[in-house]
């Protein structure tokens, strides 16, 4: 009997571990695959933003010269400052859009096009084993598609070899069961930390209000200090 549950132990151990070898393979895959694929280049909006100004300032030196007279001859219905500023920058808007659209987005894709063309053997044999190793888990393994991550894996495994699980279905619950620890023992720091600002927040607030119910406190005796006084100088006028 134990023979039969050592042996039944170890197929499954064995199972598990391709199991995890597969997903290993499957991640160091996508890692190449993303490597070598290009995606289009994306434009920092910063690096938009400077481009944007760099051709308002060309703009502005165009308008100020050839349609100063006639913003002059509408200066006092509109600014001249504010008619130049305003045509210059609709025209960017316009011109920024045609330039990108045209020049940088067409470049970016024939240069990805270009790039992915030429690595087209890798990517596609990266791709096929991709999908081979996925079929490969999809007919030998036995861990369910929920649990076929590679921190799960280990997990597995190390409850099966360490003897804190005799089948696959203890295996899992025991894995579920301490990641659901692991969930409330975060909740639970959460809270604390929570409590830890809501106490920090009391304290504060407690604080402010003894430094007024001290304020109050000193307001309060130097007005009865004051009346004190004024009682004084009433008597000693009064003779």
């Amino acid at each position: 009997m134990e023979a039969e549950l050592g042996s039944g132990r170890e197929e499954l151990i064995k199972n598990i571990e391709y199991t995890h070898e597969i997903l290993l393979s499957a991640e160091e895959n996508d890692k190449k695959y993303k490597k070598i694929f290009k995606n289009p280049i994306n434009i920092n909006p910063i690096i938009h933003i400077i481009l944007f100004l760099f051709l308002i300032w060309p703009y502005g030196d165009i308008f100020g010269v050839f349609f100063g007279p006639i913003a002059r001859m509408l200066e006092n219905v509109i600014p001249l400052g504010f008619l130049v500023d305003l045509v210059a920058i609709i025209l960017t808007i316009i011109t920024y859009v045609i330039l990108y659209n045209l020049l940088l987005h067409n470049l970016n894709k024939k240069y990805t096009s270009y790039h992915n063309d030429k690595n087209k053997v890798v990517l596609s044999e990266l791709q096929q084993t991709n999908e081979k190793l996925h079929s490969d888990l999809a007919q030998y393994s036995i861990v369910p598609l929920k649990y076929r991550h590679i921190y799960c894996t280990e997990k597995l495994i190390d409850y099966l070899k360490n003897f804190r699980a005799d089948s696959l279905k203890e295996a899992i619950n025991l894995y579920e069961s301490t990641e659901q620890h692991h969930l409330q023992i975060n909740e639970i720091k959460k809270m604390q930390a929570l409590q830890a600002d809501t106490n920090q927040e009391l304290s504060s607030v407690n604080a402010s209000l003894d430094h007024l119910g001290r304020m109050q406190k000193e307001t309060k005796r130097s007005i009865e200090s004051a009346n004190s006084s004024l009682s004084e100088i009433r008597e000693s006028t009064r003779y």
